[in-house]
């Protein structure tokens, strides 16, 4: 803290008057010598402003360090809290002065003074350390005092009772003229003394800049260090608070909106009703100057509002918040990015959830939780087929513990199910119904949520997908004749599945009216690969004509051969040939 420009005495003229026999009570020894040289060191540095304030005749008697304490401030304020209250209390025989000091024993801005009249004793309270009673029932409360000082300062401080005064007992003094001015800080704006006439800094102006942006009314109090580093705090939470708003608004759901609002609220709102609050109580602890210099029969000269350097501060804070909502808003549009995949995939729309998560991928904004989530979407929207692809890329990087249970979970249900249909189609296939149906009902029940694969949901339609496998080309022996028992099982089946099996056996036993009958009204395009790729089949041996073949052809071309298996592949590379 810079200091005043005072009118202290020219060095070598006139030593303070001191009560050296009260203000030195310690013996010569070694110990005792060196609180002497502590002591004198404490008077020295305020000794300019001590000559401005002292009255003729007035006698120093003690002097101490310690720090004023306010619970409220040192609660939110920290450890600058302790900085800003370093107080050098000075007992003369007619009152006693407290000096705001900075670090190095530098007086500071704030001075204040209690007449001897108005001092009720000191003592410790069990709460609030050490204090100092005063006539209005108001105390001074201190921390950091040496016991020895707190000793002395007890013995020589008046201790008398008497009624409860109505004016207030702690007088503000003039930072400049060291001058009394009545009334609570911000009360008067001036100094009331002719020969000294310098402003004031307005608390209320203080508190109204910390509501708009926390620190700015801290760094027009003065208090820069803490001012600089609240500023930039505030602004990184800005940032902050901006890139969750952004994304909210992105995402517009009504969960994301909640908890964007409560995080401006605790990012944003709260922290400025606390400094608005603490920064107005800080103001009012004492008189701040708005200029440095006396200005005899005018107002001085004002000083800027905020220190030269502060526009280098305010470029840093719209810096770190700019920097900071870029950083986090390309996070948190990731995030959207793969909500957005999750959402559609939720929506059974599983093309478009794919194209939106290779865009992301491409975009470099896939992380092994954004994975997990999507992979789990898929998974709980029944699509197995490529939730098990993109399973395949986890790479184990730690994440949410509670992702991870409800993945495996997932994965276990889905394990669960196809190793009970697997053992049941074996089972079932050997004859043993007692041992397969009861496994088999069970992956139904999880089956009829799967969209990807195609798996049957039901015994009738089971006997169709068998029934498949018996017609599919090329045909083995006896697989025909073994056929009708899938199929006779098959009824109740989905409708369009029933007529591709039927017209397959048909086609196969040369029954070509029978099985054009079934295709007539059978909706193929709807059904799953391994149906469309059957039907084909059936149609290529219904196939008479050059213009028939070359409408196979063509209907095989189109098939998304991606989506057929290894065995199947060839299926259809002979579709094509033979129709060539």
């Amino acid at each position: 803290m810079r200091e005043l420009a005072i009118h202290p005495q020219a060095p070598g003229t006139d030593a303070l008057p001191v009560d050296a026999a009260s203000l030195y009570p310690e013996p010569d020894g070694f110990l005792g010598r060196r609180a002497k040289a502590q002591r004198a060191k404490l008077v020295d540095g305020i000794a300019g402003v001590l000559r401005t304030a002292l009255a003729p005749g007035e006698t120093i008697r003690y002097a101490a360090r310690g720090m004023r304490y306010f619970l409220f401030e040192y609660a939110f304020g920290g450890a600058p809290a302790y900085v800003h209250n370093i107080t050098a209390l000075v007992l003369t025989d007619r009152r006693l002065l407290l000096v705001q000091l900075d670090g190095r024993g530098r007086p500071g801005d704030i001075k204040n003074q209690v007449p001897l009249p108005a001092l009720r004793g000191a003592g410790r309270h069990f709460l609030s350390g050490w204090r100092i009673r005063l006539a209005d029932g108001s105390c001074l409360r201190f921390v950091g005092l040496r016991a020895a000082d707190r000793k002395r300062l007890e013995a020589l401080l008046p201790a008398v009772d008497g009624p409860k005064a109505a004016e207030p007992s702690l007088q503000h003094l003039c930072p400049a003229c060291l001058g009394v001015v009545p009334g609570p800080v911000g009360a008067i704006a001036t100094c009331p003394s002719p020969a000294c006439r310098i402003p004031f800094r307005d608390p209320e102006k203080a508190a109204r800049l910390s509501t708009w942006v926390p620190g700015l009314g801290d760094l027009y109090l003065r208090h820069h260090l803490f001012g600089a580093l609240e500023f930039l705090g505030s602004m990184a939470m800005l940032g902050l608070g901006l890139a969750l708003l952004a994304d909210a608004l992105a995402n517009r759901e009504a969960e994301s909106l909640g908890l964007a609002a409560l995080m401006l609220l605790l990012l944003i709102g709260v922290p400025r009703v606390i400094d608005r609050r603490l920064t107005r109580h800080m103001g009012r602890k004492g008189l701040v100057p708005l200029a440095l210099a006396p200005a005899p029969g005018a107002q001085a000269r004002n000083l800027p509002s905020f220190p030269r350097w502060s526009p280098l501060l305010f470029a840093a804070g719209i810096a770190i918040a700019g920097g900071l909502l870029a950083l986090a808003g390309g996070d948190l549009r990731h995030d959207g990015a793969a909500r957005e995949a999750s959402r559609l995939a939720s929506q059974g729309r599983f093309d478009d959830a794919l194209a939106r998560w290779h865009s992301l991928e491409a975009g470099g904004g896939v992380d092994e939780a954004r994975r997990m989530r999507f992979v789990l979407a898929l998974m709980e929207a029944g699509d197995l087929a490529d939730a098990d692809r993109l399973r395949g890329d986890l790479d184990g990087t730690p994440v949410d513990a509670g992702l991870v249970e409800r993945l495996e979970a997932a994965i276990a249900r889905e394990d669960a199910a196809l190793t009970d249909y697997g053992e049941g189609v074996a089972a079932l296939v050997k004859g043993d119904e007692a041992t397969a149906w009861p496994r088999l009902d069970r992956a139904f029940e999880y089956l009829r949520g799967v969209k990807r694969p195609h798996l049957p949901t039901s015994r009738a339609e089971l006997h169709a997908h068998l029934a498949t496998q018996l017609l599919a080309e090329p045909l083995a022996d006896g697989d025909v004749a073994a056929a009708p028992r899938w199929i006779d099982g098959a009824a109740g089946a989905p409708a369009a599945e029933l007529a591709v099996v039927k017209a397959a056996y048909h086609s196969a036993r040369d029954e070509a009216d029978a099985a054009r009958a079934a295709l007539a009204g059978a909706d193929v395009r709807a059904l799953s690969i391994d149906f469309q790729l059957l039907a084909l089949e059936a149609r290529a041996r219904l196939a008479t004509s050059d213009p028939a073949r070359a409408e196979v052809r063509a209907a095989a071309r189109a098939l998304p051969r991606e989506q057929l298996s290894e065995e199947d592949a060839p299926r259809l590379d002979a579709l094509i040939g033979d129709a060539e």
